[in-house]
Order: C-alpha cells, then sequence, then structure tokens
C-alpha cells in the first residue's frame, strides 16, 4: 500500500470516528435533556400528589369537625329534652301532690306507685345519659 492510500484511509477513519464521538456526545446530550425532563415531570407530579392529598386530609378533617359537632349537638339536644321532661314530670307531680285531697274528694283515682315507677326511669335515663 502506498503511503497516500494509507493517509487517504487514516483520514477517512478519522472522520468517521470524529462523526462517531459527535453522534454519541448529541446522544449524552439529547438523554441528560430527557433525563431533566423526566425528573421535572416527576417533581411536579409528586407536587400534585402531595397537594392533593394535602387537600383530602383537610376535607377529612373538616367533616371529622362536622360530625362531631352534629353529635354533640344531638346529645346537647337529647339532654336538654331530658331535663325538660323531668321538669315536666316534677311540676305535673308537685301539683298533683297539692291538689291530692280535692282530686280524691272528686273521685279522681291517681295511680301513685305508676307516677313514681316513671320519675324512676326518668331519673335512670338521665343518669344513663351522664355517662
Amino acid at each position: 500500500m502506498s503511503a497516500t492510500l494509507l493517509t487517504s484511509q487514516l483520514q477517512a477513519d478519522h472522520r468517521r470516528t470524529k462523526q462517531a464521538i459527535d453522534k454519541h456526545r448529541r446522544a449524552e446530550d439529547e438523554l441528560r435533556r430527557v433525563t431533566q425532563e423526566c425528573h421535572e415531570a416527576y417533581e411536579q407530579a409528586r407536587y400534585i400528589y402531595e397537594q392533593e392529598i394535602q387537600a383530602a386530609k383537610n376535607k377529612m378533617a373538616q367533616a371529622e369537625k362536622k360530625i362531631a359537632q352534629s353529635i354533640w349537638e344531638a346529645m346537647m339536644s337529647k339532654e336538654h329534652a331530658m331535663e325538660n321532661a323531668t321538669k315536666e314530670l316534677h311540676l305535673v307531680r308537685q301539683k298533683i301532690m297539692d291538689n291530692y285531697p280535692f282530686l280524691e274528694e272528686l273521685g279522681i283515682k291517681i295511680d301513685m306507685p305508676r307516677l313514681q315507677q316513671l320519675e324512676q326511669e326518668i331519673h335512670l335515663d338521665d343518669a344513663a345519659s351522664t355517662r
């Protein structure tokens, strides 16, 4: 082989090697760019996910507060109703006791054991509801 042919082949090999190296660098640059885009997309998705999780937790906490408030209001309403019933029963019993002799004269019979039983039931309900 002549020196000119050998030089020509070496120059051609050099150009192909240089082109391959340039192509490889462009591929590495593209890979870095795509990797960066993927990382940014992942971070954005993670941020959105965390925000949605926090929003869901906040909604759950609000719902729990509303439920607790509703339960409390229902308990207070029941307690208030029981107090009113107890007061009303005591007033009725007191009026009966105040007018018992007059009621007997009129022939009206009062079932005092039943009245006492009702009072005991209400007192038991009051005791059970305050536990």
